[in-house]
């Protein structure tokens, strides 16, 4: 089986490199060049629990990547998901099977553009990593992914999948409960990535403060109110849960959240696709939802000023979801 990651970044690094390890025929493809010139020449250096090991995985630019491919494992960050689907399109047939473990909202409408629902795998993962430099990753903890099928008629190719992850140590399971454990994961990472981001913290640290429950008691509660004008029922004490369970250091308490790593790399976050996004359905529905705003601006701000708060004009501020 021929698999291509794309995005090499940190989780995509590491699940690459465990694939990869398990003589899985696995490539890489990033658009960042340093990186993939780094894995090219030195291997890509994984840093765990066990120690240090370079993996000689292939990684490519998008244009020097071909061959049909029979998976796809979409992990770049869900503001490159239109431009990097559009790179990947020559490595697409209708064979190709499409999974995505992305964080956020949107990224399921966004790939089916390209490829039939028949095609797409959707899944979450708890499992986290960090991009420390150009062709080196560091992954400790462990984790969960939860896959299902879009169609809910594939159900043998994401039997297939499920087995491809377990062989390679990433525990890994058939789920139909994916697009309510997305949002779980939407509301966690909307909650937590930017109040890390603002602090400058990893959640083990920001756990400590003796207020802590009363900031994010507040932004929960619109969140869930959005979530079920969707339909979907999210669970305030099993979310509470799972960020008092990420507090500990032997989970991802010592982590520094990926938004915190985007803005020190003076990138974009994935805002708009947590915050920004449970926003626009806020509006749609006329839910008010002062504690996201602040959070999804002050986020912004950070963005347009490289990691330093700068004047936002009067547009950005007038406008609560763009």
């Amino acid at each position: 089986m021929n698999i291509v990651i794309v995005g090499a970044g940190a989780m995509g690094s590491r699940v690459g490199s465990a694939l990869y390890k398990n003589d899985y025929h696995v490539q890489l493809i990033d658009d960042w060049e340093e990186h993939v010139e780094a894995i090219q020449q030195n291997g890509l250096m994984v840093i765990n629990e066990k120690g240090k090991e370079q993996v000689y995985i292939p990684a490519h630019l998008p244009k020097d990547c071909a061959g049909e491919v029979d998976l796809l494992i979409i992990l770049t960050k869900s503001t490159k998901t239109e431009s990097m689907m559009k790179s990947c399109l020559h490595l697409i047939s209708e064979r190709t099977q499409v999974l995505t473990l992305q964080n956020g909202l949107g990224n399921i409408e966004v790939l089916t553009k390209y490829v039939s629902k028949e095609q797409l795998f959707v899944g979450v993962t708890t499992y986290s990593a960090k991009l420390s430099g150009p062709g080196m990753v560091e992954a400790f903890g462990s984790g969960k992914t939860e896959i299902m099928d879009v169609t809910g008629q594939q159900k043998e190719e994401a039997e297939r999948i499920i087995q491809i992850f377990n062989h390679s140590a990433i525990h890994a399971i058939i789920s139909e409960n994916v697009i309510k454990s997305i949002w779980n994961k939407v509301a966690f990472n909307s909650v937590m990535n930017p109040l890390c981001t603002l602090t400058k913290s990893s959640a083990g640290v920001i756990g400590t403060y003796c207020h802590f429950y009363e900031i994010i008691d507040p932004i929960l509660d619109e969140i869930i109110k959005v979530a079920e004008v969707e339909g979907i029922e999210l669970n305030k004490k099993y979310i509470t849960e799972t960020i008092i369970a990420a507090l500990n250091p032997s989970m991802s308490g010592s982590h520094l959240s990926s938004m915190y790593q985007d803005i020190q790399r003076g990138q974009p976050t994935e805002i708009e696709y947590l915050n920004g996004a449970l926003l626009k359905k806020g509006e749609l529905n006329q839910i008010p939802m002062p504690y996201n705003r602040l959070l999804y601006l002050l986020i912004k701000m950070l963005e347009r000023g490289n990691g330093q708060p700068v004047l936002l004009d009067k547009n950005t501020v007038n406008m609560s979801t763009n």
